[in-house]
């Protein structure tokens, strides 16, 4: 049995994803530096995981040893890459006849490329093909090492000296190598999910708390913006997130918590049934997948064609939803072992 107001609430942010924060980064819908400060959705999805994975631990009493493990592993990065992959052919019947084209380009050196989940097709692209493809990376890794990660739980650490703990670690990328920089966004999100797993265990926190994070947080940005060498642009505090980026993702999930502390949950069922809102609960990965393709055929036709924007993101939205509608099915494939399904 799913737990409905998890799937709304990760449909929802799906929603926001393909709809607003592309529309603005990938059409340009409005300024960056101003649709910057809506970037507060992937730590909300790693929070959610976090908490499904909690949710997952209670309902099937979840034993950490090596064989519950594995077949944990392999179940999760299918229900992640059976999709990916078929959304990696599809782009490469896209990518060939460009490749082509190039004397230079080697085509089994694209293919491994687009293969790899971990590069996600980054060296050999095509307008917004990959440009959301980094999320796929960091994802499988939260995933794999989460059931370790909950069991510090049992050691009772203060969640402030974890947190102090990770802006320590992301405040290093001036400094370590640039070879390690990508292990610094799997981090930053393993925080965000193990938060997620010990709302769900027992973590609670209250009004005054989220009313105090979200006013310390303003006025460190603030502040930061005065006093040091720092940008407030919070894509490129992003892209590895530093600690600005972590102050600000507090703010915006302390300000959730505080609004729905006054929501009744039941208020948002209304969602589940909502004809508009179903392909996002029902495919929302894939629509997260295709949408890759969805705004890279507007973009195509908004260079020869002279059409209004706001026409070309409805268009790249209607197209990133029916493709993610089509491809959906894949991403219901669940293995069984035995008696033992995850």
């Amino acid at each position: 049995m799913r737990n409905r107001n998890i799937d709304i609430a990760r449909a929802g942010l799906i929603f926001y994803i393909v709809t607003i924060i592309h529309g603005v980064f990938w059409l340009d819908i409005i300024p960056h530096s101003y649709g910057s400060l809506l970037l507060f959705e992937m730590p909300l999805i790693f929070v959610i995981s976090g908490y499904a994975y909690g949710l997952f631990e209670k309902k099937t009493q979840f034993v950490l040893n090596t064989k519950n493990y594995i077949l944990f592993v392999i179940s999760r990065s299918s229900r992640i890459l059976i999709p990916y992959f078929a959304y990696a052919m599809c782009c490469l019947l896209i990518i060939f006849p460009l490749d082509i084209k190039e004397a230079q380009t080697h085509i089994t050196a694209t293919i491994i490329d687009w293969l790899n989940p971990l590069s996600g097709g980054e060296e050999h692209s095509f307008g917004m093909l990959t440009m959301h493809l980094w999320f796929i990376g960091p994802f499988l890794m939260v995933t794999f090492l989460l059931p370790f990660v909950a069991k510090f739980y049992s050691l009772r650490i203060p969640l402030w000296l974890t947190a102090s703990g990770l802006c320590i670690i992301i405040s290093t990328t001036s400094v370590i190598p640039e070879s390690t920089t990508r292990l610094i966004t799997p981090i930053f999100y393993l925080f965000w999910a193990y938060l997620g797993y010990i709302l769900r265990i027992n973590l609670k926190i209250e009004r005054i708390q989220c009313i105090s994070i979200v006013l310390l947080g303003i006025a460190a940005l603030i502040l930061s913006n005065f006093f040091l060498p720092v940008t407030l642009n919070m894509q490129s505090n992003k892209f590895p997130p530093n600690w600005l980026f972590f102050v600000f993702s507090s703010i915006w999930l302390s300000s959730f918590l505080l609004v729905f502390s006054y929501l009744n949950p039941r208020k948002t069922e209304f969602l589940a049934s909502a004809n508009w809102f179903k392909p996002f609960m029902e495919n929302g990965y894939s629509i997260y997948l295709w949408q890759g393709i969805g705004y890279t055929l507007v973009n195509v036709i908004g260079a020869k064609i002279n059409l209004p924007v706001y026409f070309l993101w409805f268009l790249a939205i209607i197209t990133t939803v029916l493709l993610g509608m089509f491809f959906g099915p894949l991403e219901k494939i669940r293995l069984r072992f035995g008696t033992i399904k995850i």
